[in-house]
């Protein structure tokens, strides 16, 4: 039992270990949207070589979290890429009138296709 019990644990921390490593795409990918690509590069580097990082594998027990940041990350890019691409427009035109809604939103997505894209991608249409 010891044994299985032990091999799991191994497991959970190289799953760890690779989403850890997969932590570097967001943090290069955000920083080139805001600051460019010299300075994106620069961030991925001391990404990766930051202490907490480097030991996150075998310090962390294989807990399990490192996916989470992963996939908190990704959302925080998407959501910017679509504030970054959507075009500044009202979404419905006139509140007032209930039947004009399907309509204006329907026309919001047709001009902004790749921003409503995405913003599902980000969890937030």
């Amino acid at each position: 039992m010891g044994g299985a019990t032990h091999a799991a644990f191994d497991v959970f921390q190289e799953f760890d270990a690779v989403f850890g490593a997969l932590l570097i795409i967001p943090v290069y990918l955000i920083t080139r949207e805001l600051f460019g690509k010299k300075a994106a590069m620069i961030a991925a580097v001391l990404y990766t070589l930051m202490p907490s990082n480097l030991s996150a594998g075998i310090a962390s027990g294989g807990r399990m979290h490192t996916p989470e940041l992963l996939f908190a990350m990704m959302t925080i890019y998407y959501f910017l890429k679509t504030v970054k691409l959507s075009k500044d427009r009202v979404i419905i035109e006139r509140l007032s009138d209930f039947r004009s809604y399907r309509s204006s939103i329907m026309s919001f997505v047709r001009e902004n296709r790749l921003p409503f894209v995405y913003s599902l991608l980000a969890g937030a249409p």
